[in-house]
């Protein structure tokens, strides 16, 4: 039996139906009872909550998607730098092998050492290439200057790294850029301490010594290092892990296996 409905008086929207019950007029226009929640309205409002909700996902899922793709952008640009590092250390590797082959030869044809000696004149760039002005590679002291320099000099890296192959320290590319890592530090100077008072000592064949750059640092700077520093400095210099060592030093070693007493 279909349900008529009477205007309660004093209200708008509150009827009497037919069934005695008690209805209301809802603002979407259905007329449901009075104590229930409106049907369509409920259904439009979980509608809407739905399509917020459906919204809500599709930013997380492009938001997602985008750091997901930013995520592997990187780890490939990590992946490209890695393997260009490895290619970089991998060619320098070879590099050494044919220059120890190429004074092997000069020995063997009676070359004196005065002469096989220019054959190290081309080891001053592959440190600054591969080392200059990369974080991994600078000394962790305080700076008192913008230049960044090699406290142990290019060249002699250079020839220092042939005698630690020779020697068996360094067997392979991965042990070359370690060598390098931790030989190659530069720290942050200034120009006028690296012209008057370092280069005359790396101008001089061998290392340069820890404990004689700390000297004239803290002398000619006023830098005063802590205990630890200098621990750590000292890590970083070719003449802490194998002394003095001169350009005849390698050739002799390759003459006959041993360097020259110093």
């Amino acid at each position: 039996m279909e349900i008529t409905y009477t205007l309660k008086k004093g209200t708008k929207i509150i009827l009497i139906g037919s069934d005695e019950k008690i209805y209301r007029i809802c603002k979407c226009g259905n007329i449901h009872l009075n104590n229930i929640k409106c049907p369509l309205c409920e259904a439009k409002k979980e509608t809407i909550h739905l399509e917020i909700e459906n919204r809500k996902e599709e930013k997380i899922r492009i938001r997602k998607e985008k750091f997901e793709k930013k995520l592997a952008k990187k780890q490939k640009d990590k992946e490209l730098k890695e393997a260009k590092k490895n290619v970089k250390f991998y060619i320098l590797w070879g590099h050494y092998q044919k220059l120890i082959e190429g004074i092997k030869d000069l020995i063997n044809i009676g070359l004196p050492n005065e002469i096989i000696m220019s054959a190290f004149f081309s080891e001053r760039n592959p440190p600054y290439d591969l080392s200059n002005a990369k974080q991994d590679y600078q000394i962790k002291i305080q700076p008192f200057g913008k230049v960044l320099e090699h406290v142990n000099g290019r060249e002699t890296i250079g020839y220092y790294c042939v005698y630690a192959i020779l020697i068996g320290d360094i067997k392979n590319p991965q042990e070359l850029e370690q060598f390098y890592l931790t030989y190659c530090g530069q720290i942050k100077t200034d120009a006028d301490f690296n012209t008057k008072v370092i280069k005359p000592y790396q101008n001089d064949e061998g290392a340069v010594s820890a404990e004689m750059y700390i000297e004239v640092l803290e002398k000619e700077r006023n830098i005063c290092l802590t205990l630890e520093e200098k621990e750590y400095f000292r890590s970083k210099f070719l003449y802490s892990k194998y002394g003095k060592l001169i350009k005849n030093d390698v050739i002799n070693y390759l003459r006959n296996g041993q360097k020259t007493e110093n």
